[in-house]
């Protein structure tokens, strides 16, 4: 092992804990592997996502399954999904989770965030000058990183569900990814949303 190795992971998990949003690296069966701060913070916090037995756990079955058939699908098709867990009952907050594989391992990486109406002003801002996005663009994708379905984004929009897919395919192109999933992992990526 190179002599600046040891260095360079101290470098990098610095750079881990230090990020704004909860992160988890997760192992194929689930097993929270490393967690910022942040995460920390969340998964204590009376949410829609939370810890068991080392793994992540949500009350909600339906996020819980599209969880566990990420974590399960093969490599060649593993993809950037994106999914909403909600705590029904008792005053908890639903929570985004950006689910991505990292590279070609068997790891994944998990990104957490509570929704908000519009996601981060500053963040959406970049995101459409980085990718030329128009404002209606800019719009629908900010939206959808708040954690909203097509129905949702046409409907506060005022639009049919088709133009918001008119959107997509147009924001698709332009950050070069082929489903709302890449869409929010890439903007997380970007800016750490």
């Amino acid at each position: 092992m190179p002599e600046s190795a040891p260095r360079e992971a101290e470098a990098l998990r610095a750079c881990f804990e230090g990020e704004r949003t909860a992160r988890c690296i997760l192992a194929a069966d689930g097993r929270i592997l490393l967690a910022n701060a942040a995460a920390h913070e969340l998964l204590e916090a009376r949410s829609g996502v939370g810890v068991r037995d080392g793994r992540i756990r949500t009350p909600d079955a339906r996020a819980q399954r599209r969880l566990a058939d990420a974590l399960a699908s093969p490599r060649r098709q593993r993809r950037a999904q994106v999914f909403i867990a909600e705590r029904r009952g008792r005053g908890g907050k639903p929570v985004v989770c950006a689910l991505e594989p990292i590279g070609d391992t068997a790891l994944w990486s998990l990104a957490l965030w509570r929704p908000r109406d519009e996601g981060r002003p500053q963040a959406i801002a970049a995101l459409a000058e980085h990718y030329h996005l128009t404002p209606s663009q800019s719009k629908v994708a900010a939206l959808l990183i708040a954690g909203c379905s097509v129905q949702e984004i046409a409907g506060r929009q005022g639009v049919s569900i088709e133009t918001i897919r008119t959107h997509l395919r147009a924001i698709y192109a332009k950050m070069g990814v082929g489903s709302q999933a890449a869409v929010v992992a890439a903007a997380v990526r970007l800016f750490s949303l």
